[in-house]
């Protein structure tokens, strides 16, 4: 872990890969690995090296989060969803299970379960901004667009730096707005520009 902290990843991964083979097993080194080769995009044997090693500590949440991330990169959003409630199963209110899977959800357009999740993450972490910019889009693509829009007001008048992120929320959804001057999307957003 210090080898990987001071940039020399090459040689923490020959050091975790040793240690995977140690007997008795060593679960935390399969998890070490694994995150390392997910960071290095060698994302089928980071899958694999999480899998051993949830084989030897089943059920543990850090392994089920990593592996669901792995499953998510590589475009396996079934696999990766069941790890990511597997994960919340065994741990309710671990806050990164709770907004993978509600991006999971939004990904694959199950927005009433996407904007659950991020509400439960909102009720664990009041001031978890992504969440809140999330749970606006969805909140947008399910027809409430007055309840986003108060999100994203909230948001904004709190970091008025996140106005653009804010302004992306609203765009980018299906029923999204546009607007042709930043200062009409200001204006809807309750903000003074400039």
């Amino acid at each position: 872990m210090a080898l990987r902290g001071i940039g020399r990843v090459a040689d923490a991964a020959t050091l975790l890969r040793r240690a995977t083979e140690r007997k008795p097993p060593f679960p935390h080194a399969y998890y070490e690995l694994g995150t390392l080769l997910h960071a290095d995009r060698k994302l089928g044997e980071a899958e694999a090296i999480l899998r051993r090693g949830l084989d030897l500590a089943p059920g543990v949440p850090a392994f089920l989060l990593a592996l669901g991330n792995v499953r998510f990169d590589r475009g396996d959003h079934q696999n990766a969803q069941s790890a990511f409630q597997q994960a919340l199963a065994a741990a309710p209110h671990l806050a990164p299970a709770l907004e993978s899977l509600g991006s999971i959800l939004m990904s694959r357009g199950v927005f009433e379960a996407a904007a659950t999740q991020f509400r439960q993450l909102l009720h664990i972490d009041r001031g978890n901004v992504k969440a809140q910019l999330l749970l606006a889009s969805c909140l947008l693509e399910l027809g409430k667009a007055d309840d986003a829009r108060t999100m994203l007001q909230q948001v904004v008048a709190v970091h008025p730096q996140l106005f653009g992120q804010a302004l992306k929320a609203q765009v980018e959804v299906g029923r999204g707005r546009l607007w042709l001057k930043p200062s009409a999307a200001a204006q809807h957003l309750g903000i003074k520009l400039g």
